[in-house]
């Protein structure tokens, strides 16, 4: 969550914002009235912390002002005053409570806990999705009970998933939640802390739980959805436990390449990535293989047994690929090779129930 604290006092500052970035806030500072109007209007934030008296714009004005733009966001405000009128002025103008300085970190910290929960409308604390469950007033996830460590943007970026299962958030949105405004990632950093929460989840035995929606950003797959990928039939699931693999739900109208960087994605050896990702760009004769395999799973093609539909070799880069059936329920199965370092890794692509699943094995 991302709250945006104005206060002029540069050491009284960096206190509450090293305070709340120890509980996983991703907090921006303004340190005068107008910069802070600027950046609550620019901004979506989830709370807002205002001391009283502030250059340039008072907090009275800058909570009216707020409020008259119909800005709804929580407002604390800050003051060493105690006095009942500085209060009341305070709360007519908008804010949402009144802390008296100085207060603990602790303190302040329990205090906004309080309002983000009031603000989302939660009669508990804690998020739950499937086995993941967050308890945001210790910043802890926890699997099955038990403790999964997580940096701070791997847990602001499964919070925020877990906060609204079914939204699909952009990159732009999830920099501008989970990072300052002084200091915005690029998206392949990003990717990179997606990929990580992933790893992290998978090796916790959630699974592979966040979807890529291409163009538009991340979201939490549906846990029907996964509970049905889990029953696999009988021969794949023979298949399963003879080597270690893992699955991942795809879209059946994906391409051949879109599988392709699904399971570049997916794959935690960096050695072999390059297979994947490249074959379907660097070898011509897999041009239209991709309308074949989407026949297929559509239903359209019913007579698909031929072994090897696409074979590709070039000698400066010894990768193969061979696409055949198991001629079960429309199975298609993908072997990559490398033969200069005796590695291979499978794939298959199997429709079961009007899904898609992908399977890798290591």
């Amino acid at each position: 969550m991302k709250i945006l604290v104005v206060e002029d006092n540069p050491t009284l500052a960096q206190t509450i914002v090293a305070g709340l970035t120890q509980q996983n806030y991703v907090v921006d500072l303004a340190q005068d009235g107008e910069t802070g109007l600027d950046n609550a209007l620019a901004y979506n934030y989830d709370l807002i912390l205002l001391d009283i008296n502030l250059p340039h714009l008072d907090s009275i004005s800058l909570c009216r002002r707020l409020r008259q733009a119909g800005n709804t966001s929580p407002i604390v405000l800050l003051s060493a005053s105690a006095t009942t009128q500085d209060m009341v002025a305070g709360l007519d103008a908008g804010a949402d409570d009144y802390i008296i300085k100085p207060c603990p970190v602790e303190g302040l910290a329990a205090r906004v806990r309080a309002l983000l929960r009031r603000n989302r409308d939660a009669s508990t604390p804690t998020l739950q999705w499937g086995n993941l469950e967050i308890d945001p007033s210790t910043c802890e996830v926890t699997c099955l009970g038990q403790p999964l460590r997580l940096s701070p943007k791997e847990y602001g970026l499964l919070y925020l998933l877990m906060s609204s299962p079914t939204r699909i958030f952009s990159q732009d949105y999830i920099i501008e939640k989970l990072w300052t405004f002084g200091d915005p990632p690029n998206r392949e950093t990003v990717k990179a802390h997606v990929k990580g929460l992933r790893r992290k989840l998978k090796k916790a035995g959630v699974g592979d739980i966040i979807e890529t929606v291409y163009g538009f950003g991340y979201r939490l797959k549906d846990i029907c959805e996964l509970q049905t990928a889990s029953k696999l039939n009988p021969i794949l699931e023979r298949f399963v436990a003879m080597r270690q693999m893992e699955y991942l739900i795809l879209n059946p109208d994906l391409t051949i390449r879109e599988i392709s960087d699904q399971a570049y994605n997916f794959c935690d050896f960096p050695e072999k990535l390059t297979i994947g990702k490249s074959v379907c760009i660097s070898f011509p004769e897999l041009i239209g293989l991709d309308d074949i395999l989407l026949d297929v799973l559509a239903g359209k093609t019913e007579d698909f047994r031929l072994e090897g539909v696409a074979r590709s070799h070039n000698p400066q880069r010894p990768e193969y690929i061979d696409i055949y059936s198991m001629n079960v329920d429309n199975q298609l199965f993908l072997l990559f090779e490398d033969v200069s370092h005796q590695m291979s890794w499978k794939q298959t692509v199997t429709q079961q129930e009007n899904e898609t699943y992908l399977l890798l094995g290591f």
